[in-house]
Parts: C-alpha cells; structure tokens; sequence
C-alpha cells in the first residue's frame, strides 16, 4: 500500500483518499453506505466541507464505530473569527465526533482574503482555539490556484495546503510543490481526475502519485470507484515515455474550459440545471444517448438551459470563472436535436 505522510503534522494515510462533493449526490444512506464501504477497502483519508451540503452527516454516519481508523479533514470558507468558531462546531456535530483532525481555510482566493483571516479578529483566532480546546488537530488552507498558497505557506501558520493538481492543472509543480516540501508541508490534491474528464483515470492518477505529494481527495460516488482506485494505492508503476506523450496530449485537447463538477454555480436563481449542462459532452461521450434518455430523462435536462437569463451569478460564483452561460448554450444548441431526435425515433418505434 502507498502510504505517505501529511507533512509535519506527522499523520500517516493511504496515498488514496477519499472527497467529500460526490457524496452530495447520493442518499443519506447511500452516501454513508459508500464511506463505510470505503474506509473497509483500506482509505484512511477523508476530506469534506461545511459547504459541501449535507457531506459531513454522510461521513459522520459512515465513520460511527470506527472513528479511530481515519483521519477527518473539513474546512470553511468563512474568514472571521464568529464564522469559523461557528463552522468548526457545526462540523463536529455533523461529522458526530468530538476532534477534527484537519481542519482548513476554505478556499483562500487572494491575499486579502488571507490578511483577513489573519487579523486580529480572523478566521486563524478561531483555529487557533479550536486547537487549544481540543477540537481540531492541525490546520491547513485550500485555494484553487498556486499563488495564494504560496503566500499561506510563508506565513509558517499552515501545516497542509490543498488545491486542484491533475494533467490539466500544473502548475503546483513549479514552486508550490517544491516549496512545500522543503516547509515540511502536506499538499492535498484536490480534482486529481478534473472531476471526471480524463478518459484514463488510472494513467492521470499514475500522473498525480508520482509527483512528491502528500494524499488524493478523489471524488467518489460507486463502490467500483473506490475498488478501482484502491488498486493502484496497492501498486502502480510509474508512466513510461508513450503513457506520458498520450495523456500530455490529452490535456492539450481538453484544454482549461470544462466544468471540475464542485458545483459552487449551484443553485441556478433560474432553475437552469447547470450540473448536467455543463458535463453534457462527457456524459455523452461515455454513455451514449439510450442510457441517457432512458434513465436521466436526459432532453428534461437540457431544456432547462432555456430558462438561463445570464445573470452570470454562477460565473462570479466559478472559482475557474468559466463563461458558464456560453457552455449551458453551447450544450443546449448541440445535444437538445439529438435528444429530441432519439425520441422522434422512439415515438415511432
């Protein structure tokens, strides 16, 4: 099993963990069912947010009778002192336990936001007594770009970081990655698989392990998931000259404009089901239209998008400031003729 150390924190977990948003999707049952199933496959990790809806409830139930076998991660985007102390109770009683083992500033978006936490009556004040109370273990940052953590890191306040790392998203390895390491800092990789747009999860996972980091969130939501994933923390072998060419190519196509499913757009003031819209390709792509149709009621879907009235409230909410009503149109105009073809067909068939 690939083990690796968070940092100084000097915890040691699987170098597969598992993310707390795909959870959001299941059942209260089906979701603590899955972390359950989970932790027995061998994940010791888990990582989740009070604004991941109702994740930490699912983990909470999933974890009952065998708290001591993992290490919890949570975090909060609020960056004053009432909001935080807030947020780290709320989390407890979700999660149904008495200690956090991380717990992060969520979502660090430039350095003012860091200043802030970080003032007298900030976010850290809250950590901090967190700690001395007992509550919370070690506390790390998230951001979705290098930057900001970088700027964390030199704080010394941080014992981890967490940000979005994959074929796509690089650039962590320049100075992000090899400063952490030198700081005996943990990174935490968040959308190791860009949520689910990479055609080969195993080689981009390969990718990702290979490089000096610390653990994978990987979002999860199916038992075959955490099996699949569970079999390369059992052994992988590094990528040879061809795997690399094909996945460097892969990310060339892919480009930086696609949706990392976090669902921060979410909801649409609207009601347009911006989910579905902005992963229409890959759904597509991997499932075809019979199965779409016949068990997404697929064209209800798509019709939303003529609901959008870009407002671009999911746009100013994007933390990859996607031209997310470009993309709901762009689905719309492409897969709603397909949809309402394949039930012309079927009509009369």
């Amino acid at each position: 099993m690939d083990r690796r150390t968070l940092g100084r924190t000097g915890i040691e977990v699987c170098a597969v963990g598992m993310g707390g948003i795909p959870l959001t999707q299941l059942t209260l049952e089906e979701g603590a069912e899955l972390v359950s199933y989970a932790i027995d496959r061998g994940i010791d990790f888990i990582e989740t947010a009070r604004g991941y809806q109702d994740s930490e409830n699912k983990i909470g139930i999933g974890i009952r009778g065998r708290r001591d076998s993992v290490t919890l991660a949570s975090k909060a985007g609020h960056k004053d002192y009432d909001g935080m102390a807030a947020a780290i109770d709320q989390s407890m009683e979700a999660l149904d336990t008495d200690y956090i083992d991380i717990y992060q500033l969520h979502y660090v978006k430039d350095e003012e936001a860091l200043k802030q936490a970080l003032g007298p009556n900030g976010a850290m004040k809250a950590l901090r007594k967190g700690q001395d109370e007992g509550k919370i273990g070690h506390v790390g940052a998230t951001a979705h770009e290098a930057r900001p953590l970088i700027a964390c890191m030199e704080t010394g306040e941080f014992t981890n970081v967490q940000l979005p790392f994959n074929i796509v998203e690089r650039e962590a390895c320049e100075r992000l990655i090899p400063l952490a390491n030198e700081l005996n800092i943990a990174v935490i990789v968040m959308k190791p698989l860009g949520g689910g747009i990479f055609p080969n999860a195993s080689d981009a996972l390969r990718y990702i392990l290979r490089q000096m980091v610390s653990v994978l969130a990987i979002g999860m939501k199916r038992k075959f998931e955490v099996d699949e994933n569970m079999a390369l923390a059992s052994g992988w072998a590094p990528l040879n000259d061809e795997e690399m060419a094909s996945l460097m190519r892969q990310a060339e196509e892919i480009g930086t404009t696609f949706c990392r499913r976090c669902y921060y757009c979410l909801p649409c003031p609207q009601g347009v089901d911006l989910s579905m819209l902005m992963i229409a390709e890959m759904m597509h792509s991997r499932h075809g239209i019979d199965e779409l149709m016949m068990t997404l009621k697929w064209d209800e879907h798509l019709a939303t998008a003529e609901k959008c009235a870009r407002c671009e409230q999911c746009v100013e909410k994007c933390p990859y400031s996607l031209p997310i009503p470009d993309l709901v149109a762009y689905a719309f105009e492409k897969y709603m003729p397909l949809a309402e073809q394949w039930k012309a067909q079927h009509r009369g068939g």
